[in-house]
């Protein structure tokens, strides 16, 4: 059994504009996290750290709800997608229903500032994210786009709902480079441009030419957070353009990754300077970096939650020729010891991290039981129970989004067939019989053949 990323987890991924956060915690490179599905407004973005206070740069309108407006986003971020049927309800219609408060509110107030080019912005973020009202949005970001062409955070904006929504990659870009003209180094705009670019394209030209351009940015801004990250960013996509990774520009990657780490030691830079240093299977390095930051979160807290799985991913690959072989090992105990440590906490792992974390489990246990199938049938069959539970687990929170992961399936059924050959060694068969049947009843054919068998 190999060990891989389970492909649909990506799917996961949620469109948010990289640059678009709630305060200026770090940029997140394509991990879905804190903000709301879809568009976001331009009032989200991190501030510039070497640029002067404008209009443009006020971050928000001077609307006395921007407050309540806040404390939506970050609600909406916490909210539990794991509810069904009368619970969902009631968690939908209550943001709504503070949504509609809301818009109102803001729809009053702009009534007396309608030349609030920010107050429009918000609007229009609460139309689209929170009340799926995507006409009625648009109508305001160009309202906004009406009473100031050359906003920055309008024209990004803009840019953003074509490209996610209207799905117009071109159009998108096109409004970017427009803007560009007049201010080529403007850092917002320059983000955004590569954000889109990389998620829209694998010209390795248009990457070279982008790099570029962010080097000539920084010569003006050089002690612009967000452009150092995307230098190190956009040289981390450059590594994985072709076929089989490009060592001299994933080591070039690193490099800046930990100079950015260093002077900005968050736990997000951390975390993907440690996955480049996986890349280039430095894995002690990635270890030592992991273990430093360990030491400076708060136990319980989601970054150390997510460093910590980020741990045993890194042991788990560094036990992945005892998983092909199902031999139990040192690194693969590791990697058992520091997930369960986090099992108390999973509810913190983002949505795809919590799905590839109970896999992992699955995964962990069911070689476990495999690796004592010839010694002893009891203890085999405790591990195989627990895999069933993981892989479980991980096919509930799919099942909540209407999606089926085949191979997440297929080692669940694996983990069903292999307790029925433990409860026929137990001369038990009923239950062997209904542990073949729950893996049939997943298409394992193997299964499916025993009980044709009988």
């Amino acid at each position: 059994m190999k060990l891989t990323v389970l492909r649909p987890v990506l799917i996961l991924s949620l469109s948010f504009p990289l640059h678009l956060l709630l305060s200026s915690v770090p940029l997140p490179s394509r991990l879905p996290g804190s903000l709301p599905n879809g568009m976001l407004s331009a009032q989200a973005q991190v501030q510039p750290q070497n640029t002067t206070q404008n209009q443009d740069a006020a971050r928000h309108s001077q609307s006395p709800h921007y407050a309540q407006l806040v404390q939506l986003r970050e609600d909406w971020a916490r909210r539990d997608p794991a509810l069904k049927g009368p619970a969902l309800l009631d968690q939908q219609q209550h943001f709504q229903g503070r949504a509609m408060a809301l818009s109102q509110a803001y729809e009053q107030w702009l009534q007396s500032h309608p030349q609030s080019v920010w107050g429009w912005l918000e609007l229009a973020e609460i139309h689209f994210v929170f009340l799926n009202r995507f006409d009625t949005a648009e109508s305001y970001l160009n309202q906004a786009l009406q009473l100031e062409p050359e906003s920055v955070q309008a024209n990004i904006a803009r840019a953003e709902f074509d490209f996610f929504f209207k799905k117009d990659a071109k159009a998108a870009l096109k409004r970017l480079e427009d803007r560009l003209q007049a201010t080529p180094q403007q850092p917002e705009l320059l983000i955004t441009l590569v954000d889109l670019n990389t998620r829209s394209s694998n010209d390795p030209n248009v990457y070279a030419d982008l790099q570029n351009r962010l080097g000539a940015a920084r010569e003006v801004h050089p002690d612009h957070q967000q452009l150092q990250y995307m230098q190190a960013f956009l040289s981390a996509q450059q590594a994985v353009l072709g076929e089989n990774l490009d060592t001299a520009q994933a080591q070039k990657a690193l490099a800046q990754y930990e100079a950015l780490s260093s002077r900005y030691p968050t736990t997000q830079y951390v975390l993907e300077t440690a996955q480049i240093a996986r890349q280039l299977k430095a894995m002690d390095k990635a270890q030592a970096l992991l273990a430093q930051a360990l030491k400076n979160t708060l136990p319980g807290s989601s970054d150390h939650s997510r460093l910590l799985r980020t741990q045993g991913d890194l042991a788990l690959e560094a036990g992945a020729a005892d998983l092909d072989a199902g031999r139990w090992s040192e690194p693969l105990q590791q990697a058992q010891g520091l997930y369960e440590q986090l099992l108390p906490q999973a509810r913190q792992l983002i949505y795809p991290e919590r799905v590839q974390f109970y896999y992992n489990l699955g995964l962990l246990a069911y070689t476990q039981g495999r690796s004592s199938f010839n010694q002893s049938a009891s203890e085999a069959l405790v591990h195989l129970n627990r895999a069933v539970g993981y892989y479980s687990e991980a096919t509930r929170l799919f099942d909540q989004l209407n999606m089926i992961n085949a191979p997440l399936q297929q080692d669940l059924a694996r983990a069903h067939e292999m307790r029925g050959m433990v409860y026929q060694r137990q001369n038990d068969e009923y239950k062997a019989r209904e542990a073949f049947q729950q893996a049939c009843d997943l298409h394992l054919e193997s299964s499916c053949k025993r009980l044709k068998a009988e």
